[in-house]
């Protein structure tokens, strides 16, 4: 009875030993399947020109979470120490500041006084698959009186997708102002639905929202998929 028990034992785990391999792959293909599904249909509801546009791919595209990611380029400068590859990306993200300025998304900055900067920090994140590769860009800079800037700036057309200060720019000016500004800015006013609805400028067309949120003594202003709205909602 004791070799049957032990025979029987050893049976099932063999039979284990193959089927399970093949319930793990089931269950990773039905898992693959799911997220495909689940983009396909965020896709289809996009507006077919709004799709055409370089920064809607772009957000959906990084937001969905089915891009690889590679940091690259990590590394801080105090202002004292002198970098040409550093001073271009700073020049940079200056002439943007000042496009925000221009735009009135912003109605004041000290890009003009570069010596208040004490110290500023980059970061390059590089999504991609066998199809497409986007860059951001992201930039710390550290300012006089502890105060402090974040950007990051997508590679292609040298937008900035996210503007955090602690400084206080945007006084003056109501919130639906502002975001109808940036979204100026950003080149996507030709997408013709923008409402502003919930503290935030929504397009059904792009699947986009434009959040302009207080946080930590900061505002933060950026663009998201509206998809995943949630994740950044003040």
């Amino acid at each position: 009875m004791k070799n049957i028990l032990i025979c029987l034992i050893s049976a099932v785990i063999i039979i284990l030993t193959f089927i399970t391999p093949n319930i793990l792959f089931k269950i990773e293909d039905m898992q693959s399947y799911r997220r495909v599904y689940s983009k396909t249909k965020i896709e289809s509801k996009i507006d077919v020109q709004a799709q055409k546009i370089h920064l809607v791919k772009m957000i959906h595209s990084i937001e969905d979470g089915y891009l690889n990611l590679k940091v690259n380029n990590m590394y801080g400068v105090s202002k004292l120490i002198e970098s040409e590859e550093m001073d271009a990306l700073l020049t940079k993200c200056f002439l943007e500041i000042q496009s925000l300025k221009d735009n009135n998304v912003i109605q004041k900055t000290i890009i003009n006084n570069s010596r208040k900067i004490n110290r500023y920090e980059s970061q390059e994140r590089v999504y991609n698959d066998a199809k497409k590769e986007y860059t951001i860009t992201q930039i710390y800079l550290n300012i006089e009186n502890q105060e402090r800037i974040n950007i990051e700036i997508e590679g292609k057309t040298g937008k900035i997708l996210l503007y955090s200060s602690s400084i206080k720019e945007i006084e003056g000016i109501e919130e639906e102002k502002i975001l109808k500004n940036y979204i100026e800015y950003l080149g996507l006013s030709i997408i013709d639905d923008w409402e502003y609805t919930n503290n935030m400028l929504v397009s059904e067309k792009a699947k986009l929202s434009a959040i302009l949120a207080y946080y930590d003594e900061a505002f933060y202003l950026s663009i998201h998929s509206s998809n995943n709205i949630n994740i950044y909602k003040n």
